[in-house]
């Protein structure tokens, strides 16, 4: 199966742990879906605030890609297709990744941390991520409540495994401050 496992790197501060997916979390479950014959790879994308290269290379994910034989991609430089979320839905048809939509297995591996706009981003919100589109704040405008709930509901993970190794309180998600909650949850 080809997994995607859609990790925070983009939403995340390289200066702040805890404010992005940690490494070693998503170092065991590439481990786990290779013991099951899957073929991993680890996503994000580019952010209005963050690039993906930069910051990839800042917390440590294009080294440890080499290192793990993973590739670390950016869904803003994949191919695009258009997807109709619905006539009714808030968000319309817009741009997707074709990684995304030929996925076998989605696993999404947020960290755990505190969001202004939505009180926390956990796994539901973390696949927002997955708008190849660099300003997704336009589609706060459609009612950011909505639009997360329309790309899970497209994009519907298998497993979430939120990762609370380090956690991010307060002012988030860039300026979080880490907290070491030692907790990782995963459910279907």
């Amino acid at each position: 199966d080809k997994v995607v496992l859609k990790v925070n790197i983009c939403g995340g501060n390289p200066a702040i742990p805890g404010s992005y997916t940690s490494i070693e979390v998503a170092d065991e479950i590439v481990k786990m879906v290779r013991e099951v014959g899957g073929e991993p790879s680890v996503v994000d994308s580019d952010m209005i605030w963050t690039k993906f290269a930069p910051v990839a290379d800042a917390e440590g994910w294009n080294e440890w890609a080499k290192q793990a034989n993973v590739p670390v991609v950016n869904l803003a430089e994949t191919e695009m297709v258009r997807l109709n979320f619905g006539e009714d839905s808030a968000t319309g048809i817009v741009p997707v990744s074709r990684r995304m939509v030929d996925a076998d297995v989605i696993i999404s591996v947020p960290t755990m941390k505190t969001h202004l706009l939505t009180n926390v981003t956990l796994g539901m919100k973390n696949m927002y991520g997955t708008f190849p589109e660099e300003n997704k704040a336009k589609f706060h405008r459609f009612g950011i409540e909505n639009v997360i709930y329309e790309v899970n509901r497209a994009f519907t993970p298998h497993l979430t495994v939120i990762d609370g190794s380090v956690g991010g309180e307060a002012f988030g998600p860039l300026s979080s401050r880490p907290v070491g909650f030692q907790t990782v949850i995963a459910s279907n």
